[in-house]
């Protein structure tokens, strides 16, 4: 890092390869995430505004991106925008879907925290279609901007793809790049701490887990033992260094599950149809969708069986817990008695209760 001083009040911050905010954001982790955490523990509202903010300092880089690439086509820079090479092998554009598809994975942060909407009949088609849409077209037209700048091995050798774009086209604001990436992780990991410790708090208070985890705090009236328990699993995966390897693990079951309740969606149109619904989507679509779920599966299988395997052990390891918890009616009381102490000891630990199904707490 060279430190230069300008003719401003701050100092002008010139930062090579990964840039420094982004590398001291990645030396710690584990702090990160307990950070992120604990502040979701404490507030909703405040959760939401880091998200917000976040979401307004990610797409703003974007767009510094968007433009910028824009006067790079418009200067005549299209050397490294066509469709010419070598073949793609099917098998390894599933994996390749995994990584693609990971981006635009916030929609089901969305479907998370529907209960929470003020009105989920108006607001979620126009959150969905509108978000969805807006992502698609920003990441588009974000990575026709890198190619305008840069070849194909320049982006395969980058650690960054959009740090190395600004060393490459911003010049002096190079730095706003390693900024704007921090962000965007940051938000991202906030946006699913808030939206899918929700998947861990209803699952609980249906009756699919310990009760413990469909509790609220009395005072913060957040999931707080949901949280909790997604936090410790949450480091234990930090401790992993290979991201990519964690995104085809559990995207193998990620999109094995999505597609299992696409087709849910179309078994209860054929067996309730008159059951009521809030709002409804052609038949079609989830019907595309499914199949292309399962494509996307039974190909990753064949293109790389290891991580399969991996994907599938972890969907195993649940098969024992909710037979244990679920199954199980008839516990004998000595162990009903050290579940029961259990569950008051961590209520009182953590000022927790049970939620009001027909009260709004948050």
């Amino acid at each position: 890092m060279t430190i230069m001083k300008s003719t401003g009040f701050r100092p002008y911050i010139k930062l090579e390869k990964c840039g420094t905010l982004i590398v001291l954001f990645l030396i710690q982790p584990i702090k990160v995430i307990i950070l992120v955490y604990f502040y979701n523990c404490a507030s909703v509202r405040g959760a939401t505004w880091v998200q917000n903010f976040c979401t307004v300092g990610k797409v703003g880089g974007l767009g510094i991106i968007i433009i910028a690439g824009i006067v790079l086509l418009i200067q005549g820079n299209t050397q490294y925008i066509n469709f010419n090479g070598p073949g793609t092998d099917p098998l390894r554009l599933s994996i390749a879907f995994y990584n693609g598809l990971f981006s635009y994975v916030g929609w089901s942060c969305l479907n998370a925290l529907t209960e929470e909407l003020k009105n989920p009949t108006r607001d979620f088609p126009i959150a969905a279609s509108l978000s969805l849409s807006l992502v698609t077209i920003i990441y588009v037209m974000a990575n026709v901007a890198y190619f305008a700048a840069m070849s194909p091995a320049e982006m395969m050798a980058s650690p960054a793809v959009a740090i190395t774009f600004g060393d490459k086209v911003l010049g002096n604001f190079a730095w706003l790049m390693p900024l704007a990436v921090v962000i965007s992780t940051f938000g991202a990991t906030n946006g699913n701490v808030l939206a899918l410790s929700r998947l861990i708090f209803v699952g609980a208070r249906d009756g699919l887990l310990p009760d413990l985890f469909g509790m609220v705090h009395i005072k913060f009236l957040t999931p707080m033992p949901a949280l909790l328990a997604m936090g410790f699993f949450t480091v234990i995966y930090g401790l992993y260094d290979d991201v990519g390897s964690l995104i085809n693990y559990t995207g193998f079951s990620y999109w094995l599950f999505v597609g299992i309740v696409a087709t849910g969606l179309l078994w209860m149109r054929h067996t309730r149809p008159d059951m009521p619904r809030p709002f409804k989507v052609p038949v079609i679509i989830p019907i595309i969708f499914s199949l292309f779920c399962y494509a996307l599966v039974i190909l990753s299988i064949f293109a790389s069986p290891f991580e399969a395997l991996i994907g599938t052990i972890i969907i195993l390891t649940g098969i024992p817990l909710y037979i244990y918890g679920v199954v199980w009616k008839n516990k004998p009381q000595w162990l009903k008695d050290i579940l029961d102490s259990g569950l008051l000891f961590f209520q009182k630990l953590m000022q927790v209760i049970s939620q009001e199904i027909d009260t709004q707490m948050f």
